[in-house]
């Protein structure tokens, strides 16, 4: 009986993490993981409109915020201006150096 209130429980707590906000996050955090700059932008853009419809203002901000960074980035990408993020690990262990001229 025990692990069936336990059980019953945790259900109920997941059913109540699923709101579409929460779920809206969830793809971008996959678009964040694997998608390109578009991709991205989409989700973001997805999770700020799911927030706004919860009437979350607060949150609804801060992802319009994220939104705009990671359109301006999609539309950057785009024209050529801009590449993707390199890691440290991916520069090796003698990454460029730039030195400003002038």
């Amino acid at each position: 009986m025990r692990w069936l209130l336990v059980g019953m429980g945790m259900g109920l707590a997941l059913a109540a993490c699923s709101s579409p906000a929460k779920q809206a996050e969830q793809t971008y955090d996959l678009a964040f993981a694997k998608g390109s700059a578009a991709e991205r932008c989409a989700a973001a853009r997805a999770v700020k409109q799911a927030y706004q419809k919860a009437d979350d203002t607060g949150q609804a901000e801060t992802w319009r915020s994220k939104e705009e960074e990671e359109c301006r980035t999609a539309r950057l990408v785009g024209k050529g201006n801009a590449s993707p993020t390199v890691s440290a690990a991916q520069l090796g262990p003698n990454p460029p150096q730039f030195h400003e001229t002038h």
